[in-house]
């Protein structure tokens, strides 16, 4: 793929002025000091330029979106834990044993840059969300953290083995990520926690924190370690529309789809503890949108 078809971005010409020379002068450092040590010929696959442009746009894309979220009241339920039956703990317990061998997989192989791929960060929120004793910080994480379980989907779907190197990672990669999907499934169909669809405020949370992910974590960290963290180097083995130059722009779109579908539409099909479908069967919950009773109650007192 040559530099001047890859440099075509779509949204190049709109930032060439003013900012054409800082543009320049970023991709400059970039292409210079990172990465000490790429992996493969094909890291360069998107030349730098297009690199500063497309995460300088998605910044402010994505910024765009948690400032609209920040103007939505936010959706408050006051919620009384309720005990996670055996077979969550025992969901919960293999899914800690999964994500553990997988750390030491990636230390001993020298990968750990992997472990900021989005199945990982999935991981330890919901684990997060099992274990703490804040049922109601959990429920907030829980509603946001619900958006991206397509992410487990596709890497069922599409594994991609060419990082594994070491006995044992393909079966572990396989029983990790089939709890990862089996665990949300469960909780929504028990109603372990309230999944609150009154506004688009949860939505709009996980689209913009997905994108912050992917440039400002992620990117980063590729372009530290030379690794294709998240395909955001270049293309996923799958074929068209996502690869060629503009595959991340094609991937952006199908990531704001599948974030929307998976956490405001599916869920309504998948549990009845959902607002504002059945109110009336939500769980050990108070409804409130913030400020609750309780809140402005806080705020009178001295």
């Amino acid at each position: 793929v040559s530099t001047q078809s890859t440099g075509c971005c779509w949204c190049l010409e709109t930032m060439e002025q003013p900012y054409g020379d800082w543009i320049d002068f970023l991709a400059t450092k970039l292409e210079q000091n990172f990465p000490p040590q790429p992996v493969s010929p094909k890291f360069w696959y998107l030349p730098p330029r297009q690199h500063v442009v497309e995460t300088i746009f998605a910044n402010f894309f994505f910024g765009a979106l948690l400032l609209a979220a920040a103007k939505i009241p936010r959706p408050k339920l006051e919620c009384k834990k309720i005990p996670l039956p055996f077979i969550g703990q025992l969901l919960r317990t293999i899914l800690s044993i999964c994500f553990g061998v997988t750390v030491v997989h990636k230390v001993v192989a020298k990968k750990v840059t992997f472990l900021f791929m989005p199945c990982h960060f999935v991981t330890v929120f919901l684990l997060y969300c099992l274990y703490t004793a804040n049922y109601e910080r959990a429920n907030y994480i829980f509603n946001i953290l619900i958006h991206f379980s397509f992410y487990t989907i596709l890497a069922l779907v599409f594994p991609d083995f060419s990082h594994f190197t070491l006995i044992g990672e393909g079966l572990n990669f396989y029983a990790h990520h089939w709890v990862l999907l089996v665990i949300p499934i469960y909780l929504l169909k028990i109603g372990y926690f309230a999944i609150d669809r009154r506004t688009s405020y949860y939505t709009l949370l996980a689209v913009g924190y997905a994108g912050f992910i992917h440039f400002d974590i992620q990117a980063p960290a590729g372009f530290i370690s030379g690794l294709n963290v998240a395909y955001l180097f270049w293309p996923p083995p799958v074929g068209r529309p996502f690869s060629g130059p503009f595959f991340r722009f094609y991937v952006a779109i199908g990531i704001i789809f599948l974030t929307w579908f998976f956490g405001t539409i599916l869920p309504f099909y998948m549990t009845k503890n959902i607002l504002p479908k059945t109110p009336e069967k939500v769980k050990n919950c108070l409804l409130y949108t913030s400020p609750s009773p309780r809140d402005r109650q806080k705020s009178r007192m001295p």
